[in-house]
Parts: structure tokens; sequence; C-alpha cells
């Protein structure tokens, strides 16, 4: 399928849109505990049907869809058990590093438990300690070979003095703990912060938004509230529609780091408590937010066809990431112009520096950008001494082909 957008000037050709698979009636039952804050160690505990197997196969992803690097999330795994409902053994063998082989007994259903260490304070992975969760399902929840379409209902269970959780997930009527996903894909793509997080929440275009903020920094997080609604408004106006009914902001204050990762209905966003003041570095912040926003669009909703439906089992090569985070690149200071959040004086100083950078790069002569793009799992995320003479970042000239391609598009229809 072919698809048609028209974005500020520049025309998307792209094959691919949104997967929507048959959803399976029964879904799989997760119990997620957390076991020990001290530990780090997070108890999940599956019930999934197996009616008419002789054997069940289950995987835990390799990596995280947006971030394109091998994480290896399995080697986190301990202590896996598989029984019968009513508690007895099953045999299992391990088949592959991320793949476990249940033999049923003839059995419906098969029970899983194991442990998963949670310490990565990162962005890609799950985390817990003492006064706080972050769980990327892809790095947490297993699924069985074939059943990747089946709905999943995840129950939250943890310490009685966390009382807040932000995600993007359908929270359940009559229960505040008991979430549901219309597919693995959905809970993959659905990152969870769970503590006592400060939330505000806005509306606008009858679109519901929430804004989570974990951890503390030199800024009044209700302050923030403003600039993230000046930047959904300037986005929203340019974009016309919007490919969600309700949208979660999770912002992660921390101490060194930062980052962001995209999600359908959802970001997260990790930055320097200290990001906020002076106000070269808040523009920095608010770069990070306009661009992971502007993906629920463009790479979300309307992507190249590999990313999506994902195989969690090994790389997705495309070579499209430069219109997936290039374009992207491009429109998020964009979208800051057009917010009134950018000055324009600033604006084309960033660009001047853009189109210098990639001048002063001797990889640009070397890689093209498709192979930049499908190399990323092996290049972009592993430099070393020698990438800037053999490499392009397709995030860089990916911005500068989008401005190219948007001036030619004006020109050429006199605005």
């Amino acid at each position: 399928m072919h698809t048609h957008l028209r974005m500020g000037g520049i025309l998307f050709l792209l094959v691919g849109m949104v997967y929507s698979p048959a959803t399976a009636q029964v879904p799989v039952e997760v119990t997620l505990t957390i076991e020990d804050t001290t530990a780090h160690y997070i108890r999940i505990e599956m019930q999934i049907p197996a009616a008419g197997e002789d054997s069940l196969e289950v995987k835990m992803p390799v990596w995280i869809p947006g971030s394109y690097l091998i994480r290896e999330y399995e080697r986190h795994l301990i202590d896996f058990q598989a029984a019968t409902p009513d508690g007895k053994p099953l045999r299992w063998k391990k088949v592959r590093k991320n793949t476990w082989r249940i033999y049923t007994s003839g059995n419906d259903w098969i029970n899983l438990r194991y442990r998963i260490y949670a310490f990565d304070p990162s962005i890609r992975a799950s985390y817990v300690d003492g006064e706080r969760a972050f769980l990327n399902p892809s790095s947490l929840i297993l699924f069985a070979r074939g059943q990747v379409g089946r709905p999943y209902r995840l129950k939250l269970i943890g310490p009685s003095s966390w009382r807040k959780i932000s995600t993007g997930l359908r929270r359940l009527p009559g229960n505040e703990w008991l979430f549901e996903a219309r597919d693995y894909d959905e809970l993959v793509d659905c990152p969870i912060e769970w503590g006592n997080q400060e939330v505000f929440t806005f509306e606008i275009e009858g679109i519901s938004f929430e804004l989570a903020v974990a951890g503390r920094g030199n800024v009044r997080p209700d302050t923030l509230v403003p600039y993230f609604e000046r930047i959904v408004r300037a986005t929203l106006d340019l974009m016309k529609t919007a490919p969600f009914d309700r949208y979660v902001f999770i912002v992660q204050l921390r101490r060194r780091g930062s980052g962001g990762l995209e999600h359908r209905n959802s970001c997260v966003i990790q930055t320097n408590r200290w990001s906020f003041q002076p106000g070269k570095r808040f523009l920095g912040f608010l770069g990070t937010v306009s661009h992971e926003f502007f993906h629920a669009w463009n790479v979300k909703a309307i992507r190249p066809y590999p990313l999506g439906p994902f195989d969690y089992d090994r790389e997705n090569y495309t070579t499209l990431l430069w219109i997936a985070e290039g374009f992207t690149s491009y429109y998020g200071p964009r979208i800051l112009l057009k917010a009134g959040l950018l000055p324009q004086t600033r604006y084309l100083q960033r660009l001047e520096r853009a189109i210098q950078s990639y001048l002063r790069t001797p990889g640009r002569k070397v890689q093209p950008l498709a192979e930049a793009s499908f190399d990323a799992w092996i290049k972009f995320y592993r430099p070393n001494e020698n990438s800037q003479n053999t490499t392009i970042s397709y995030y860089s000239k990916g911005a500068l082909v989008a401005l190219l391609l948007d001036l030619l598009i004006r020109h050429q229809t006199e605005g």
C-alpha cells in the first residue's frame, strides 16, 4: 500500500501503514509484582493459552523498537518455571538465547513464573528502586510464538506507597492496577512510570494529554505544562489530525544522561535535572519534546514497512531511517519555531551549524544515507575513533535532505 501525506511542504511516499492484526478473544494474563526494591527484582507470572499444542515456545524480545541495537534483555531473566494451571511442573528446555520450549502435556493453559533483574536506568529497559519503577514491557514480558496478535491483560502489584501510574495502556474500569493491550505490539509500545511522580493533565482539540514528571530539578514541574501545550498545539496545527485519542509524556529528571524514545501514544524523555536553566539548555529539552512527539506521526503512524509488525528475535533492517529520524529532526525545531518557542534568528543559526557540521564530516563522502540506515544496528550505536571518517548520521543528513525537499517544493509551488 502506498500512502501520501502532505506535511508542511514535504510529500511523503512511504510503504506501509498502521498494522491492525485480527485480535484473538482470549487474553494472556500477566501479573507483575515488585518483589524486592533493594535487590531490584520484579516477579512475572503469566497464564498463556496452549490449546492444541504439544509444545509451546515463549520468547523474550532482544531489542526495543525505536532503538536499533540488539539489547539482549533475556540476560536479566532468572528462575524460569513452567506449570499446569493446578501447579504441576511442566518439562521445558531453553532452545535459543531468548527462547524457552514448554512441553504442555495436553493442557489448554500453561503458567509461567520467572524473575527479572531490573536496574538499568536508561529509557530502553526497566528499573526498580525504593522510590519508583520504570517498566518497558519488551524487557520484562514474554510472548508465545504465533500469539503476538493475542490481547494482553496486565496486573501490577507493588508498594502501597506508590500511588501513581503513567502509561499509554488502557486502564480497565473498576481496578486502577489492571491494564489491557490490544496485542503484544501495543503492550511493548506502552512504557510505564510507577511511583509518586507529579502528574498534570490538559486537553487540546478533544484529546487528553498527561505530563508525568519523575525526579527533581531546577524547575517547578507545573511550569512546564504551558510549554508542552504550545508544542502540542503547533504540531496538531501542522498535521491537522492525530493518530491517538490520548497521549502521555513521561519526563525523568536524572543526575546525568539524556535522551528520548518514541511510542505510539506516549514518549519517554530523560534529561539532566539542571536542564531548565539557562535558556539554551531549556531549548534543548524542548527540542527533545517536539522531536519525540512528532514521532507519533512519523515512524509510528506512518513508517517504513519493515518497522511494524516487528520481529522481536533479530534486527529489523530498513534503508529509510533517514526519513524516520532525519525528517523528524527537521520538524522538531520547525515546531518550536511555529510554537513561538524558538526565535527565528536562533532557528537559522541552528541550520547554519547543521550545514557546517555536515561539511566538516569526511564520512559524508563515504556512506550513503540508505546504507547509514541499514547499518544502524552495527555502526550508529557503536561509534569508534574512525566513525567520523567513514559514516554519516541519518539524523543530521536526513534533516538536511528534508530541508532541501521542503525548500524545493515551496519554490516550485510558490509556497
